[in-house]
């Protein structure tokens, strides 16, 4: 789902509900299955990383490579962040004149943060902690 100004986090109520988990299953078999079928080392499901053997890259000069899940997603969520920062200032630009719409907006905002980002997804996803925070 797509953010607007009335909904700066569609998106992020969207992904962490339905497609977080897809794209986390997604990542585990395009490493495990796909590219480095014989050679993972470490599966690390806790911080979702995947420790491989080096057989594909001989630009690495490095007999392993980590791939992370949060490294896979990164750019996603970067760019859904700045949209919704961007969205989240408009609806205060709109709401400037009258203070009270103001505080009604920011109350409102917290709650979505809080609801967005609720305790479980960032236990399971502890990177969405800074992202939360920013």
């Amino acid at each position: 789902m797509k953010s607007t100004e009335e909904h700066p986090f569609a998106f992020f109520d969207g992904y962490f509900k339905n497609e977080i988990n897809k794209d986390l299953k997604e990542f585990y078999i395009r490493i495990t299955e796909e590219l480095y079928y014989n050679n993972v080392d470490e599966i690390d499901k806790t911080n979702h990383t995947i420790k491989v053997r080096n057989t594909l890259n001989d630009e690495i000069n490095s007999k392993h490579i980590t791939y992370s899940f949060h490294g896979s997603i990164k750019s996603k969520l970067n760019k859904e962040t700045e949209q919704t920062k961007k969205l989240i200032e408009l609806g205060f630009q709109k709401r400037f004149s009258d203070i009270k719409k103001v505080n009604a907006y920011a109350d409102f905002l917290r709650i979505k943060i809080s609801n967005s980002f609720n305790q479980n997804i960032c236990k399971e996803f502890i990177f969405l902690t800074p992202i939360m925070n920013s």
